[in-house]
């Protein structure tokens, strides 16, 4: 807010990046970073990029509004069930990255669209 600059290690003690490497070092841990998202459920990281780019610029009771909406976007998914599952038993989830709805698509796909439609008019 002052302007100054700073240090890339300020920026991580702020929490504003995740890790500070060397140059040399960065595609690799960009790659690690990338691995380790990428064995989550596509619909949830999806969610989380859509709450976060959402929620960005609103109150904190509109970004809880936009991050319960997420939510709610995954609860009949079938990953939500898979990983569940898998952590019940104890076991790594293998997600299909699918939006269908476990026992109606159909239904799931229109209150999918609903919901886009909704969030590009502003409602």
């Amino acid at each position: 807010m002052t302007g100054e600059t700073f240090s890339a290690a300020r920026a991580q003690e702020l929490g504003l990046v995740n890790k500070v490497v060397p140059h040399l070092d960065l595609m690799p841990a960009a790659f690690d970073l990338a691995r380790r998202i990428l064995i989550h459920s596509p619909v949830a990281v999806a969610s989380i990029l859509t709450a976060v780019a959402r929620g960005i610029n609103l109150s904190i009771a509109e970004g809880l509004l936009v991050e319960a909406e997420q939510f709610a976007r995954l609860l009949p998914t079938a990953d939500l069930r898979e990983g569940l599952c898998a952590w019940i038993e104890r076991r790594q989830p293998t997600y299909d990255g699918s939006w269908t709805h476990i026992t109606r698509p159909a239904e799931a796909r229109g209150a999918s669209r609903r919901l886009d439609r909704a969030a590009g008019s502003g409602k």
